[in-house]
């Protein structure tokens, strides 16, 4: 399977998902480097023009340091119950999928 795939550091810090990573369905890969500070993803509002049902978002800890400077994955609508889930373990990963449910657009864990 191909992967689209972006490096974001503290620098980069927020990092604000479009849904244009999703274009064409191909699972994007989000490597993200903490070493100089804490870094929060935010996902975009799942848009049907970008990110069909089924798209898979994967971040991961590439620097091994989420323990001292955590990530944090946010959502303005649900991650399962929640709207944030931070990794705080060294080269933690989370891989995130979009569904249809209620509310209208969600993400789950996987």
């Amino acid at each position: 399977m191909n992967y689209a795939y972006k490096t974001y550091t503290a620098y980069d810090d927020p990092v604000n998902l479009t849904g244009q990573e999703g274009k064409g369905g191909t699972p994007f890969f989000i490597g993200v480097d903490s070493s100089a500070g804490s870094v929060n993803i935010v996902l975009p509002t799942q848009n049907p023009a970008y990110i069909p049902v089924g798209f898979v978002y994967i971040i991961k800890d590439i620097s091994g340091t989420a323990a001292t400077n955590n990530i944090s994955v946010t959502a303005p609508i649900a991650i399962d119950a929640t709207t944030t889930i931070t990794l705080v373990s060294n080269y933690a990963s989370v891989k995130l999928f979009a569904r249809e449910g209620t509310p209208p657009e969600v993400w789950n864990v996987i």
